[in-house]
């Protein structure tokens, strides 16, 4: 399985380009380590950069692994740019969500909302106890999406002994429901499209109307089915068309 990193560059549901990462060295003492300490995304800028002395610092007085530390820390950080910079698909996302349970003049409303929104001025103005467990999830779900469901685990393990603030542990409201999912990846559609909806005043709202769309369109295993109708009528439509004659007829002399 690719790396979360490539996961998240794109899908039939989203394009998006991971942005430079740039390693910074700065050594201090912290308490409650936040994540956005450890790697932050500059949004005006367009890179991540990750802080190496400090991550070296925590993984040494919490002894933790400091490539695992490291790789959750940037991947943070990775998460707060494919929040502020991916692209919606409308095509696609209309076929995921046009399932009987929502139906197809719902999934075009969702959709429509979702992609009216200018995705950066979205992210600067979503408060950051809102912007801080989306980008956690984003994050996590990439990781169960690449690593399954160990990597949470291990994620949760981490969170713990480096004591992060409360709100950065909100994605766990949602864990039952990332763990749902075969195809991880819609989830992550369904997330983005959710979000990208209108500014979000609390965490609770947010992750309520995540779980609710799931739920309204018939779960995880409904969105799945969705997912392998699209790739056979894709599939379908290929085989479908005629064979394209080559550029270059080679002729052999009789």
């Amino acid at each position: 399985m690719k790396p979360p990193l490539e996961l998240l560059a794109g899908f039939m549901y989203w394009s998006y380009s991971p942005v430079p990462e740039i390693p910074v060295v700065e050594r201090r003492e912290a308490g409650k380590v936040a994540w956005d300490a450890l790697s932050f995304y500059d949004c005006e800028a367009g890179v991540v950069k990750v802080h190496d002395g400090l991550i070296a610092n925590a993984a040494f007085h919490r002894k933790l692994s400091y490539l695992w530390l490291r790789e959750l820390a940037r991947l943070h950080g990775h998460a707060h740019a494919f929040l502020h910079r991916a692209q919606l698909s409308p095509p696609r996302l209309k076929e995921l969500l046009a399932c009987p349970g929502i139906g197809s003049r719902r999934a075009e409303e969702i959709v429509a909302d979702a992609c009216s929104t200018d995705p950066r001025e979205w992210y600067a103005k979503m408060p950051v106890k809102v912007l801080e467990p989306l980008a956690e999830l984003v994050k996590q779900t990439a990781l169960f999406w690449s690593l399954g469901s160990r990597a949470l685990n291990l994620a949760r393990s981490v969170e713990e002994r480096l004591g992060v603030p409360s709100y950065y542990r909100g994605w766990r409201n949602l864990e039952e429901l990332v763990k749902s999912f075969e195809h991880p990846s819609l989830l992550l559609a369904v997330t983005l499209c959710t979000a990208r909806r209108r500014i979000w005043g609390t965490w609770s709202d947010l992750s309520r109307a995540i779980a609710g769309l799931v739920e309204e369109a018939g779960g995880a295993q409904m969105l799945e089915l969705q997912l392998r109708v699209t790739l056979f009528l894709d599939k379908g439509c290929l085989l479908a068309s005629p064979p394209q004659p080559p550029l270059h007829s080679p002729t052999t002399p009789r």
